[in-house]
């Protein structure tokens, strides 16, 4: 039976790929040819692919807005249209804004899309099978994480109760009853968990895989992509390191 989607590690990594490639130098090309060869190669890999396009627009949005510091502040060169203190826009402010606004979205975009694709049990199994984390502390962070939405219902649920037997809803007191309530369901848990064998070293992992061809092939198309970028980019002459 195949896979219908890559490897959680494997999405990992190649979200981290853009990363490791756009810190080598602040151009617009580089963070371009990178961000689309990981989108595209995400979209190849995943059976019935669907961006999330409210979540890529508010990325975008935020990379605009942090593209503004380096328009604003971008080293001077050529012609002054503004100066006010530290403030200084020139003709070399809107290169660099471009290239900040690229690189954040080269980064950003993919780690969206994984973000969406990413199996926590999947990953956490691989890690504890492969011996990186130990197994309790593997355990921990997955039931954490499992338990997020129910602690967020359990606040909701909170304020409902306190404000109909008329009692204060401040942020403070709802916090301190929810707590109290996630800590008791913990304690719960630890026991079940512990009759049940999870603390067993042998415990069999049902979510664990192995990387498949289409696995390897995501992360050579991912890193063939960013070695492109940064070749591409030397060979045009347009290389600005950054380090």
């Amino acid at each position: 039976m195949t896979a219908r989607r890559p490897h959680s590690l494997a999405l990992l990594i190649a979200s981290v790929i853009p990363a490791l490639t756009v810190i080598w130098t602040v151009d617009v090309i580089t963070p371009v040819i990178v961000g689309t060869g990981v989108i595209v190669t995400l979209a190849s890999s995943v059976e019935r692919f669907r961006i999330p396009w409210w979540r890529v627009g508010a990325v975008t949005a935020v990379a605009a807005v942090m593209s503004v510091t380096s328009f604003l502040y971008a080293r001077p060169e050529g012609l002054v249209y503004a100066h006010w203190g530290l403030v200084t826009i020139t003709d070399g402010s809107f290169p660099v804004a471009f290239a900040a606004f690229t690189r954040i979205l080269a980064i950003a975009i993919p780690a969206t899309l994984v973000a969406t694709l990413i199996e926590p049990h999947e990953f956490i199994a691989t890690t504890v099978v492969r011996r990186v984390i130990p197994q309790r502390a593997a355990l921990a962070s997955l039931i954490a994480l499992r338990l997020v939405p129910v602690i967020i219902s359990d606040l909701a649920e909170t304020r409902v109760a306190r404000r109909a037997a008329g009692l204060s809803t401040r942020f403070g007191s709802l916090v301190v009853t929810t707590l109290v309530i996630a800590i008791r369901r913990a304690i719960r848990m630890s026991e079940i968990a512990e009759v049940r064998g999870f603390s067993q070293p042998d415990r069999v992992w049902s979510s664990y895989r192995q990387f498949s061809s289409r696995d390897w092939g995501l992360l050579v198309a991912v890193t063939s992509s960013g070695i492109a970028a940064l070749a591409i980019t030397a060979l045009t002459g347009e290389w600005n390191s950054a380090l």
